[in-house]
């Protein structure tokens, strides 16, 4: 492939090679054992699963940590070199972890503590530094976002954050505002936005939250807007369903009623558990300017079988341990907002193993680590179609989603077995995108992935999308392209 190869990404590899030789950890040391317990006593919660590589073919951290350690790699080549990009994320001793992702456009460092995080993200067309705390009673970020304009620069700042009344109830608020508001701009920015409103958690499976939102937006043709909203969205997990639905009315002022308009979306997704294997998505979207045709509509449905019993992040054995450990982070004061999914409650687990209370949360922390093994879920075989219509952009896109997993040990996809773990996966999106009447455009979409252990992923990837806006408006097409990849993240 051309793009692996390509001279601006070489530097791939090299880096790989330094983080790897940065970060090989002493023997690890297991949390329940800093906390009297031993190993057997673990794995009679939940025996390890077996992998076709057994642990980590990159090196892993430990808690506690001493020197420099690897803890999540990134990169991603393609046959057209300047779509490759890289991550990765350090974990400096027992102080904090170092974040850096790199590609062609987006540079991004991200530098965090227990209670701290500083940001700063540099793209083609924007800077944005942040400046976060938590602790808990507060969540609070300041940022500063500057967008180049023709000739002159422009900031917009101001912060967002919450205010916990209670273990379930926060207080949510926003500010922000353009220091050159005076100034013409080729395109619609918002001058200055505020908002209000609140967040309730209770137990594991009721969230709901509802915010006001009040904004200045000039257009590029340099008229002055108030924009006016309300925002609701309520999750809600129970036995073998679980529901999300959001909710949004905007209305927009202007100096005449001719810029006038109000309109009104909602998004829905019902998901419900047939049979202990096998799980049902419904999901559509919907968005009207009152008074007026629809201006976007969309819905989908899929339906997907599993080797194992299905679990939901809000359901299975994680979610009480979530509930645990950040109830247990308020008592010695740490932001306690309740986080579902791998990916989040990863990051709620590594940012408390910073805390000086590291050894009291210990156990807390490894018994929701050794959760989500447990509930782990693993795909085999997956059908899905979807409906998109965008009357503004006059675009309908139609596509059919289609997902084949070998698990390992490896089995036909239609077996169950409570101790199979994800390990091949063919997934083979078709989208068919009409333009205008008489004009089809399709596109590929075909993931090869590999999940070599439960850290490590290796993809590749064959990608023929539909043409942008301006490829339309330019008669060009986007050539087809391969992507290859790989990830580690340790403690997923």
């Amino acid at each position: 492939m051309t793009g692996s190869r390509h001279p601006r990404y070489s530097w791939h590899g090299l880096l790989a090679a330094v983080l790897l030789w940065v970060s090989i950890p002493p023997p690890p040391v297991h949390a329940a054992q800093q906390a009297g317990g031993s190993e057997a006593e673990i794995e009679v919660q939940e025996a390890d699963p077996e992998y076709p590589i057994s642990g980590s073919i990159l090196p892993c951290s430990t808690e506690p940590c001493s020197g420099i350690r690897l803890v999540d790699l990134r990169v991603r080549g393609s046959s057209k070199g300047d779509l490759g990009s890289g991550a990765f994320r350090l974990r400096l001793r027992d102080s904090a972890f170092l974040t850096a992702e790199i590609d062609a456009d987006d540079r991004a460092f991200r530098l965090t503590t227990a209670k701290w995080e500083v940001a700063y993200r540099d793209t083609t067309r924007t800077q944005n530094l942040s400046l976060a705390y938590q602790d808990n009673r507060r969540r609070l970020r300041a940022n500063a976002l500057r967008g180049a304009r023709e000739d002159r620069d422009s900031w917009l700042v101001g912060f967002d954050g919450s205010v916990r009344l209670s273990r379930d109830v926060e207080i949510i608020g926003s500010a922000f505002v353009d220091t050159d508001a005076g100034a013409d701009a080729p395109s619609a920015r918002i001058l200055n936005s505020g908002s209000l409103g609140f967040r309730w958690q209770h137990a594991t499976g009721w969230e709901l939250q509802v915010k006001a939102v009040a904004e200045r937006v000039k257009t590029a043709a340099g008229f002055e807007l108030r924009r006016r909203a309300v925002e609701g969205e309520v999750v809600r997990q129970s036995g073998r369903t679980q529901m999300l639905g959001q909710v949004l009315y905007t209305r927009v002022m202007g100096p005449s009623a001719a810029f006038g308009r109000e309109e009104l979306a909602g998004r829905v997704r019902a998901e419900l558990v047939l049979a202990s294997h096998l799980r049902l998505e419904a999901r559509g979207a919907y968005r009207v300017e009152i008074g007026l045709k629809d201006n976007h509509s969309a819905y989908g449905l899929s339906v997907v079988s599993y080797a194992r019993r299905y679990r939901y992040a809000r359901g299975g054995a994680a979610a009480p341990r979530v509930l645990d450990l950040t109830r247990a982070a308020l008592d010695h004061g740490y932001d306690g907002r309740r986080l579902y999914g791998l990916e989040s409650t990863r990051a709620i687990r590594d940012r408390l193993s910073l805390s000086p209370h590291r050894d009291d949360l210990a156990p807390l922390i490894e018994a929701l680590y050794r959760a989500t093994i447990a509930d782990r879920n693993v795909p085999v075989l997956g059908l899905g179609i979807d409906r998109d219509d965008d009357a503004l952009l006059g675009l309908e896109t139609r596509s059919i989603d289609v997902l084949v997993g070998i698990p390992w040990p490896v089995a036909w996809p239609w077996q169950h077995n409570e101790r199979a773990v994800r390990f091949v996966e063919l997934q083979v999106r078709y989208t068919e995108g009409r333009i205008n009447p008489g004009l089809r455009k399709p596109a590929w979409d075909v993931q090869l992935r590999a999940h070599l252990n439960r850290e490590t992923l290796v993809w590749l990837a064959w990608l023929d999308a539909l043409p942008t806006s301006l490829e339309l408006a330019t008669g060009t097409e986007p050539s087809a392209r391969v992507q290859i990849g790989l990830a580690y993240a340790f403690g997923i």
